[in-house]
């Protein structure tokens, strides 16, 4: 967890909580990680401050994800997530039963995607946010 705050006892009381004992156990936490820029806080910056993570722990994970406080996820999405990660590398390694994948014909349009297609495919989150001056 990158964040611009130190965590409370109240807030790790809560994390604790809200995860399992076997996942609380293994996140990391890097407080008050908002970069100083001529000795003031910019807080723009810490959107990029995840990429600094990534680098120096590339080879100790399989999967890294990037969210902001604002970000709601929930259960459902994670294991469509991973349901359609596992249809891609099941159509990659010749051990799916549907040549279309979980995705339907809606996907794949008029043709098929070939196996040299969904080798290039990798599955991730999307976020969009509407402009509420649009509404």
């Amino acid at each position: 967890m990158i964040l611009s705050y130190n965590l409370t006892v109240e807030n790790i009381a809560d994390l604790k909580s809200a995860l399992p004992p076997s996942v609380f156990k293994t996140i990391r936490v890097w407080e008050d990680a908002t970069p100083l820029f001529d000795g003031a806080k910019r807080s723009t910056a810490l959107a990029r401050q995840h990429r600094l993570v990534i680098k120096d722990r590339i080879n100790d994970f399989d999967f890294f994800s990037a969210w902001e406080d604002d970000t709601l996820v929930k259960r459902n999405h994670v294991d469509y997530f991973l349901y359609a990660t596992s249809d891609i590398l099941s159509i990659r390694d010749g051990t799916s039963k549907d040549t279309g994948g979980s995705f339907g014909d809606d996907f794949r349009g008029d043709e098929r995607i070939s196996v040299e297609q969904y080798n290039k495919i990798m599955p991730g989150f999307m976020r969009s946010e509407l402009d509420q001056r649009e509404i």
